[in-house]
């Protein structure tokens, strides 16, 4: 494994800005589609300190509540954090997919993973969410810099290993973690992902490969049509296991979109995955234990990636979801919680 660099705990240069998230009263839309410009003008979203700075710097001297938003300023980037739990508990990074902010990690799911005793960390990537974006088509940073955030998360939380847990995109971000960081990485939880640098998987289904096709003819400024294809999007994922829940995942987008200042930006994280993200890595180099999650009817990416996984890693195991598709399905939430606490025992 000479190959892969040990990479040194280096100490960056970063600013951490915590405030309590029930004593910051800004105030925000209700759960209904943005308007395109028109409410980003005259509320407050606690995004960029310099939009808070009267108000939330006042808030680092308030007694932190059992869920704390933390924004991490680094290399001129800024990541909306945010931790459930005792900071005294074994640490577990959560490290969302494609286009998707922190959100879709459900509350439910943090707040069952911190009660099992695990400090749990969510937070929005580069162009998702109150974090940095950038012009659309014209993202200011590498797949590499989503691995380094990671590691610089850590840094500002003074967390010198974590266990991560990346779902679908966010498994591939987890993995170069791994790979480049492996003494900050005490175990890896991949949900719904793919192992690095292996070729020759089954590609998803041909229903959503017809279904992704018309992400192309979306008109990306209208977002309404956004909303609708990503409510599409939603019950193409599901699985056979339990019902779509249409009306929680509407919500739940209506949330994220309402919540970026430039959802669109969000596509930039294509542009990353076209790069050849990853070329002198692979999977089978990872040291750390690895479990990894999956539905059997992933659509996405079929169960035959984790199959992979497991027999590329050399310290891998597999948990099937019976019937779970590319998703965090609320029915499946104590059974994922349950075995991600058993893998970070250590």
């Amino acid at each position: 494994m000479s190959n892969i660099p040990k990479a040194p705990i280096v100490p960056r240069q970063f600013r951490i800005v915590k405030i309590s998230a029930i004593q910051c009263h800004h105030t925000r839309p209700p759960w209904s589609l943005p308007k395109p410009i028109a409410y980003q003008d005259q509320l407050c979203k606690v995004k960029p300190a310099s939009i808070c700075n009267r108000k939330c710097e006042v808030m680092k001297s308030v007694s932190p509540s059992p869920v704390a938003d933390t924004i991490v300023e680094l290399n001129g980037a800024q990541l909306q954090t945010q931790a459930f739990g005792d900071p005294a508990n074994p640490p577990v990074l959560l490290i969302m997919g494609v286009m998707s902010s922190m959100l879709w990690w459900p509350e439910r799911f943090c707040e069952a993973l911190a009660a099992q005793g695990r400090y749990v960390i969510r937070y929005d990537q580069r162009d998702t969410g109150l974090s940095t974006h950038y012009p659309s088509g014209k993202p200011g940073y590498s797949f590499s810099d989503l691995s380094d955030d990671a590691i610089a998360i850590l840094d500002a939380y003074g967390i010198e290993a974590a266990h991560l847990v990346g779902m679908s995109m966010g498994g591939f971000v987890a993995q170069e973690a791994a790979l480049r960081h492996p003494r900050r990485v005490r175990t890896l939880t991949l949900i719904s992902s793919s192992p690095v640098g292996v070729d020759g998987l089954p590609s998803s289904t041909a229903a959503y490969k017809e279904h992704s096709a018309a992400a192309e003819s979306i008109d990306w400024s209208d977002l309404e049509a956004i909303a609708d294809f990503l409510r599409r999007d939603s019950v193409m994922l599901a699985g056979t296991g339990h019902p779509h829940d249409a009306e929680a995942v509407s919500v739940l987008i209506a949330r994220d979109m309402n919540r970026a200042p430039s959802f669109v930006s969000a596509t930039n994280h294509f542009m990353l995955l076209s790069d050849d993200k990853g070329v002198t890595l692979h999977a089978s180099h990872i040291e750390a234990p690895v479990l990894v999650i999956h539905g059997t009817s992933d659509p996405l990416f079929p169960i035959e990636h984790a199959e992979a996984l497991t027999r590329v890693v050399p310290n891998a195991k597999l948990h099937r979801i019976a019937g779970g598709g590319h998703e965090i399905h609320d029915r499946d939430i104590d059974e994922i919680v349950r075995v991600i606490a058993g893998h970070t025992l250590c």
